[in-house]
């Protein structure tokens, strides 16, 4: 997610500060939105996909892997930990992260 001075998207954490761009495997480099989940799953909502920040690396998921459309405009993670995506295409889940 760029800040509003187009910074690059980053996560903190006590003296921990990261930062992610498409060459690090974000999707895209505008995040749209951001859920955490209770095993510390970082999930990201793009207009080129869910990302998944596990252990350190991302994953996307995007059309090819039966997301309705690669637009993500909100996520949720349930207590059971399937992840629910909206999308300009429709709600999309997985389960179990």
């Amino acid at each position: 997610m760029r800040n509003f001075d187009e910074q690059p998207w980053g996560i903190s954490a006590s003296d921990v500060n990261v930062k992610y761009t498409t060459l690090d495997d974000l999707p895209d480099n505008t995040v749209s939105l951001v859920a955490v989940g209770s095993d510390g799953t970082v999930w990201v909502g793009t207009y080129e996909g869910l990302g998944r920040l596990r252990d350190g690396a991302w994953s996307v998921f995007t059309t090819a892997d039966d997301l309705p459309n690669n637009t993500v405009s909100s996520v949720a993670v349930g207590a059971d930990g399937t992840v629910w995506a909206g999308t300009d295409g429709g709600l999309g889940w997985r389960p179990g992260g």
